[in-house]
């Protein structure tokens, strides 16, 4: 069942997502004569900010955005013909190292090494893992709502046969064997099956594209060493100088995410940190967050992940997440999602 409550309260996360996902998404709406500006002021986005494609968004505004277009628009499948729009040169500077590389295989370990620098969304995050003969491609989101894990697993899927079409611009061929997909298969499957050529299974554990191991061999027709250096090189770059602007942001996550249950203050963690309480504050300011917006984000990805994917009683959640009542998680999350613990499970 989907959530259609209305302006989902998405947590203020420290993260951001590129303009260009917007350009897309006016893309697939005017396509379909479809006024995206009700949505765009909902969530506090001045239309002219589309024309700056090297400009960010912060994710509560992208996910608000999203949520609105859902709630007023429909459009079988949005997300996947919305991720099919992408192309290259969405990604940037990330997008030319990876089509510059020697071999499909160099390419993927690329974009997964580099992938920070398009956008730092912190709701979802993409993994590539090596399974046998296959890789797989997995999509962990942490949104509040069925509503935007169905787009937002659309749109990555979308996104990723696109790419596979760009990949063969330099003569190689990116196969698929098969999808894995969280939700039950929607009236608009046929997208899935004529972009992917591959079984699909439905109601699953994950949300996975398979392919075969042996095609990251490939190598690419538009090989040029000393250019795909010089690629790397600013990707590399791009990346010292972002993790020197959300570093500490990013560690004071992890030690949460280490240790939930502790249900650590911000003067314990400055502590972990070496750092007095004062700097902490000062600095993750100065990342523009602070330390209730990044412990209310774990916590609530933590939940919704628990929720999800285990058979845990919410009593248990609550002692996982370092809450002293169940009455206090109910609270805490209901402030966070709008729905109740129970009522999210059901979804």
């Amino acid at each position: 069942m989907l959530n259609t409550h209305s302006s989902p309260a998405i947590v203020s996360q420290p993260g951001t997502v590129p303009n260009s996902y917007l350009t897309r998404i006016m893309e697939v709406m005017l396509e379909h004569g479809q006024d995206i500006s009700p949505s765009l002021q909902a969530a506090n986005i001045p239309i002219p900010q589309l024309s700056n494609l090297k400009a960010n968004i912060s994710s509560e505004q992208y996910y608000t955005f999203i949520q609105a277009l859902l709630n007023n628009i429909t459009i079988d499948g949005m997300g996947f013909k919305v991720g099919r729009k992408f192309s290259i040169n969405d990604y940037g500077i990330l997008g030319f190292a990876f089509i510059s590389c020697p071999t499909l295989k160099h390419a993927m370990e690329t974009f997964f090494r580099y992938q920070a620098i398009v956008g730092n969304d912190s709701m979802f995050e993409e993994v590539m893992d090596y399974e046998k003969e296959d890789v797989s491609l997995t999509l962990i989101s942490r949104l509040p709502t069925a509503q935007l894990l169905q787009y937002e697993v659309d749109l990555f899927l979308g996104q990723w046969s696109a790419t596979a079409e760009a990949i063969s611009q330099a003569g190689m061929e990116m196969t698929f064997t098969r999808l894995n997909i969280s939700y039950p298969k929607p009236s608009y499957a046929h997208l899935y099956e004529e972009a992917f050529n591959c079984p699909i299974f439905y109601e699953q554990a994950e949300n996975k594209i398979f392919f075969p191991a042996k095609v990251l061999d490939q190598k690419s027709t538009m090989l040029d060493d000393d250019t795909a250096q010089s690629w790397e090189e600013l990707c590399q770059a791009a990346l010292n100088k972002l993790n020197e602007q959300h570093g500490l942001a990013e560690k004071v996550r992890r030690i949460i995410i280490d240790q939930p249950a502790a249900n650590m203050g911000p003067e314990e963690v400055a502590g972990q940190l070496n750092m007095s309480y004062r700097t902490l504050r000062r600095r993750l300011s100065e990342e523009h967050t602070s330390f209730k917006e990044i412990s209310d984000g774990v916590r609530m990805g933590l939940a919704g992940e628990y929720l999800r994917q285990t058979e845990f009683s919410t009593q248990e959640i609550a002692f996982l997440l370092g809450f002293s009542e169940v009455a206090n998680f109910h609270r805490a999350f209901k402030k966070w999602s709008n729905i109740t613990p129970g009522e999210y499970r059901e979804q």
